[in-house]
């Protein structure tokens, strides 16, 4: 059987043909072609599927060929040991970002300690400069010198039983990391590892570099001034940001540039609920005084994508107009892609449908308050 896609479009109704849909598809079919918008009237085009808008990108090609590219290479590496979880976590630490980035060093085997150094053909002293044990690591700096040892002991960071592994310092990591997650343990104590990883490394340079030594109290007092610090600092800048964006958004909400004298302004608003499927619109209209001349609002149901919700909001809002033979109206709404879709067609194919819908009539149609 010859059989078209136009062939099961309903030109009358702009939409599927949904009894020939239901004659020669499953459920599970019917559902993937009514998620498609059919568009009406217009030639066939080409659309680029990676770009929400349709049009081909330099950019997006590059990150498709990038994908095709590495698509063995990532499948291959998926089966392969990882330390990925371990370096993910580190940026998501409570703590400043050069600690994030220096705890990620650590994760990576990236610090420039002595063993590592050796690999690059280092041939000075491989003993550690605090202990003179034989063979100086980022294990071995942070976690068993008999200096880092002191320090945690001294923090009242709660430490493995056992001791911390002698060989990993990755195994050490993923137990402070999970230590985090223990709410049983006062917050300003699991949240202070981070602080005293930095304090050893930097204590450790210090007395490599410059010859300086500390005590073991001063280090902690240090290291719990540095973390109280930042923990109050952020709890500070929250609470400016918090009264920052309650401001802007009232000053936002009187944000409103008026039209040309004689003209009128058409603004529209729309809410859409994912969960519920239901979409909610309101409209203003203003003369260019600012003074509101009516107002309107209804509630959508059954409504499946953001960009239907604005599509039938914006048609109802359109209708309004035109039902009380409204000229001179500038319709403004904050919808990029139905905007970019009707002024920009070619830069917008795949909203072809929706802008094949919206045959607006007024003379003016862009993004406004």
């Amino acid at each position: 059987m010859s059989l078209r896609v136009c062939d099961l479009i309903d030109v009358e109704r702009r939409g599927w043909n949904l009894e020939m849909l239901h004659d020669l598809f499953v459920h599970e079919y019917i559902i993937r072609i009514k998620s498609i918008k059919p568009v009406i009237g217009v030639e066939d085009f080409w659309s680029w599927d990676h770009t929400r808008s349709g049009e081909y990108t330099v950019k997006s090609g590059n990150l498709l060929a990038n994908q095709i590219d590495k698509e063995e290479f990532i499948q291959n590496a998926g089966f392969q040991p990882s330390l990925n979880s371990l370096k993910e976590r580190a940026w998501s630490l409570f703590t400043v970002p050069k600690i994030k980035a220096f705890i990620w060093r650590v994760c990576s085997d990236a610090l420039p300690v002595v063993d590592m150094l050796k690999i690059r053909g280092y041939k000075g002293d491989n003993r550690c400069q605090f202990c003179g044990f034989e063979g100086e690591s980022s294990n071995h700096i942070l976690f068993t010198c008999t200096v880092a040892r002191q320090i945690w002991a001294l923090s009242r960071f709660p430490v493995p039983f056992e001791g911390f592994d002698s060989l990993s310092a990755h195994s050490n990591l993923f137990y402070l990391f999970q230590t985090e997650k223990k709410f049983d343990i006062p917050q300003d104590i699991r949240r202070l590892f981070p602080w005293i990883l930095w304090r050893l490394w930097k204590n450790e340079n210090s007395f490599l570099f410059d010859n300086k030594s500390f005590h073991p109290l001063d280090t902690i007092k240090k290291i719990e001034e540095e973390a109280e610090e930042w923990s109050l600092a952020q709890i500070i800048n929250q609470e400016v940001v918090d009264n920052r964006g309650f401001e802007e958004e009232e000053l936002k909400t009187y944000q409103w540039t008026p039209p040309l004298c004689s003209w009128k302004k058409f603004n529209v608003g729309v809410c859409w609920s994912k969960k519920k499927k239901v979409a909610g619109c309101a409209w203003v209209l203003r003369d260019h005084y600012g003074e509101v001349l009516m107002h309107s609002r209804r509630l959508f149901i059954g409504i499946q994508k953001k960009e239907d919700a604005n599509l039938c909001s914006s048609l109802w809002a359109i209708r309004s107009m035109k039902d009380h033979h409204l000229n001179q109206v500038i319709f403004a709404l904050d919808v990029v892609d139905l905007v970019g879709a009707v002024n920009r067609p070619k830069a917008w194919p795949s909203f072809a449908y929706y802008r094949g819908e919206l045959r607006l009539p007024f003379r003016v149609f862009k993004i406004g308050k």
